[in-house]
């Protein structure tokens, strides 16, 4: 006995097929971070917010992440056989130890900051 169910072959897809590849999604993140990172660093001094001004930052080191690892893709594609025998392919390796470093530092930044403001705290301006 069969089904009610119609079987059918179904093997096309319905979603929208976007070849960006790696380099073009990280120029289009790049372009996003650097609007967001802007915005929240001019209306964080204004309104005088550490954590805005924090998070600005945080979009500063994910901007540099993203310059870093775009780098980082376009040297490993270099070759060099004769005097890199393994070319540049651990150059995305180096990137993400320099990424690492960054995001370290900007990490202790905002420690610093946060205890200078435990010890002399800013009231904060509203923004009408």
């Amino acid at each position: 006995m069969d089904s009610p169910i119609k079987k059918t072959n179904h093997e096309h897809s319905h979603g929208i097929n976007l070849k960006v590849g790696r380099v073009g999604a990280l120029a289009t993140m790049i372009t996003l971070n650097l609007s967001f990172f802007l915005v929240e660093l001019v209306i964080g001094n204004i309104s005088k917010s550490n954590s805005l001004v924090a998070d600005s930052f945080h979009m500063l080191s994910d901007l540099v992440s993203f310059v870093v690892a775009l780098v980082a893709i376009k040297i490993s594609h270099l070759t060099n056989p004769e005097r890199n025998t393994y070319g540049w392919v651990r150059a995305e390796v180096l990137g993400s130890l320099i990424n690492a470093v960054f995001l370290l530092s900007l990490c202790l930044s905002i420690v610093i900051e946060s205890i200078k403001r435990f010890f002399e705290p800013q009231n904060l301006e509203q923004i009408n």
